[in-house]
């Protein structure tokens, strides 16, 4: 028997939901016809072939919004009949239909088919039900698909730009310096050169001119580490006890100069990046050190409390404080609240500090009060030890 004529239409100002019926049971396949006629929720328009053969020429043909799919016709192949329909469809959803054992109809879900149904126990009533949450469902998945492919799109593109940036941050970090160091050296040639002839004000602009080649340089450097971080993959378990060693070697001239004293409590193991651990320890440090009270040594404590998977870690100091107001603002980039006469300094160290514990996944804060010293606190992975 010839299937019924088919009402499928190219034109975009048909709004019926587009059916293809592959099924070869003329019977059954005029039964969904009958029940899509009389949906209460849709107008659909049903165009029914009997063989594959045929529902691949009506796909490449016409536009189609949901095929169903017989699991058991005579130019079919069960599963692989399903896999060569979802190729020619994957703007469209597929519902399979099955007189057989369920099982197959769920190995048809497993390849991307939308639902299923079971003739000898479906309700057709349900079909329209079955259709409009099988085109919803299937609308949904293809705006997520086509939402992860912009965003692995976007994420290459990023990607490509960070690579670009870092390599630039690179050149332009050499570039820069390169000059300034030449402009140094040449300060210092000037300066033994002439010194018997300068006035003691000539000799003051070298320094100023000197001192500001060595500050950008500093700039530089410091900004180049900022630009770096998120590009620094290496991590591990890092001792911070021997951290804390490697700066107080670092910032041995500062601790003589200032007569600085740093205690420790007991260090744990941190789950990270060493030489970012090397950087914030010893920006904190260097700090703790810099902004020390008039006259006061600086007095250093370092200490370390377990709290469930991760670290807090305070440094306090006894130096000049911190107005409680600028606790925030203190990490921002080249947020700075003294003078460079007073206290230099880029405004970049407590920046990167922060940029590094967030990136570990922690948080860094201060608390503090003008002239009361300071205590900076901050999270971070505790180390996972093998087989644990």
């Amino acid at each position: 028997m010839k299937p019924f004529n088919s009402i499928l239409t190219e034109d975009p100002e048909f709004s019926a939901i587009r059916v293809l019926l592959i099924e070869d049971d003329y019977s059954f396949a005029l039964s969904i016809s009958k029940v899509l006629g009389f949906a209460s929720k849709a107008v659909f328009s049903v165009e029914h072939v009997s063989t594959l053969e045929e529902g691949f020429r009506i796909l490449e043909e016409l536009p189609v919004d949901i095929v169903l799919l017989d699991l058991s016709l005579p130019d079919g192949h069960g599963l692989d009949s399903v896999s060569k329909v979802l190729e020619r469809v994957s703007r469209a959803p597929v519902v399979v239909m099955t007189a057989q054992d369920e099982t197959i109809a769920l190995e048809a879900l497993q390849l991307g088919v939308q639902d299923y149904i079971e003739k000898g126990s479906f309700e057709l009533r349900a079909l329209e039900r079955v259709i409009l949450y099988s085109l919803e469902r299937h609308d949904l998945l293809q705006q997520i698909r086509d939402q992860r492919d912009l965003l692995d799109e976007k994420s290459r593109e990023l990607q490509n730009s960070n690579e670009d940036l870092a390599s630039m941050g690179y050149m332009l970090s050499h570039d820069l310096n390169e000059p300034l160091r030449v402009i140094s050296s040449y300060l210092d040639l000037l300066r033994k050169k002439a010194d018997s002839r300068l006035t003691e004000k000539e000799v003051e602009y070298l320094e100023i001119a000197r001192d500001g080649a060595n500050r950008m340089s500093t700039l530089i450097k410091e900004l180049f580490e900022f630009s770096q971080i998120d590009r620094e993959t290496s991590s591990g378990s890092v001792s911070l006890e021997s951290i804390l060693g490697e700066v107080k070697e670092n910032l041995r001239v500062a601790i003589l100069e200032s007569g600085a004293t740093i205690e420790t409590g007991k260090m744990p193991h941190l789950d990270g990046c060493k030489t970012q651990f090397l950087i914030l320890f010893q920006n904190l440090v260097g700090n703790a050190i810099r902004y020390k009270s008039a006259g006061i040594p600086p007095k250093i404590r370092i200490d370390s409390h377990r709290e469930s998977d991760r670290f807090r870690i305070s440094v306090s100091d006894n130096g000049i404080g911190i107005d409680p107001k600028f606790s925030q603002d203190i990490f921002e980039l080249f947020r700075r609240l003294h003078a460079q006469d007073d206290y230099p300094g880029t405004g970049v160290g407590l920046a990167t500090c922060k940029k590094i514990v967030e990136r570990h996944g922690g948080r860094i804060w201060v608390e503090s009060e003008k002239g009361k010293g300071s205590t900076f606190f901050l999270t971070l992975p505790r180390a996972v030890k093998k087989g644990a």
